[in-house]
């Protein structure tokens, strides 16, 4: 038992412990902030409809006036072109999942397959390009394990195709109980990181990491517009 608890201990793994719990911490309240938010929605928004023949419960992708689309879902019909609509990304079971969600993040981090080629990685004293290639070999095999463990990651909804002929890696859209645990991930990891949170750091970070990411395209739009309605 000793022997293995005296890694453990080591400094490097309380350094790394330590940052998991503030990331932790931070993703919490972030989940927590915006539970609330999407809980109390506000009054459903009227909109004028094209003439279309629409139900209750049917979902509306609309321009955002910020930039990006949103996804609307219609609570009633007041006419043939009269809509009553709330945002997709709202409602309080949605918000008790997120909440949840905030206290079950990144456990998966915890098992040894990923403690210790992180802890190696970040904390072992080398620099990202001098790790020797054992190292870099198991840490990409344990961010790949925790990408394939939490949905949250958008890696985690990219389809590779088995016959390139089909397009080679289908961009799933991922739905919003994910979506919105991601958004807040990104706002914990920037708060545990650079010591700084808000959504408009998260907005400039993100369009900058925009082009790197392999995201379907509604997805994307909901998170353009989701950061830029609350960077204001």
């Amino acid at each position: 038992m000793k022997n293995l608890l005296r890694p453990l201990i080591e400094y490097k793994h309380v350094q790394y412990a330590w940052y998991v719990i503030r990331h932790k911490w931070f993703v919490f309240l972030a989940c927590l902030w915006t539970a609330w938010e999407i809980a109390f929605p506000g009054k459903p928004q009227t909109l004028s409809s094209t003439g279309f023949a629409y139900e209750d419960g049917d979902t509306l992708s609309l321009d955002h006036p910020n930039g990006g689309r949103e996804l609307f879902r219609i609570t009633s019909v007041e006419s043939a072109t009269v809509l009553n609509v709330i945002p997709v990304l709202s409602g309080k079971w949605l918000a008790l999942r997120l909440v949840w969600r905030g206290i079950t993040h990144d456990l998966s981090k915890l098992r040894p397959s990923e403690w210790f080629p992180y802890v190696e990685s970040f904390y072992g004293g080398y620099a990202k390009d001098e790790r020797p290639p054992e190292l870099k070999d198991a840490y990409d095999e344990a961010w790949l394990h925790h990408q394939h463990r939490n949905p949250h990651h958008w890696q985690y909804w990219l389809l590779r195709e088995d016959n390139p002929e089909h397009g080679g890696i289908k961009m799933l859209h991922i739905p919003a109980l994910d979506l919105l645990e991601m958004l807040c991930d990104w706002y914990g990891a920037g708060w545990a990181i650079q010591g700084e949170h808000g959504w408009d750091k998260v907005l400039t970070w993100w369009l900058a990491q925009d082009k790197d990411q392999v995201i379907n395209f509604t997805t994307k739009a909901q998170v353009r517009a989701f950061l830029q309605e609350r960077a204001r």
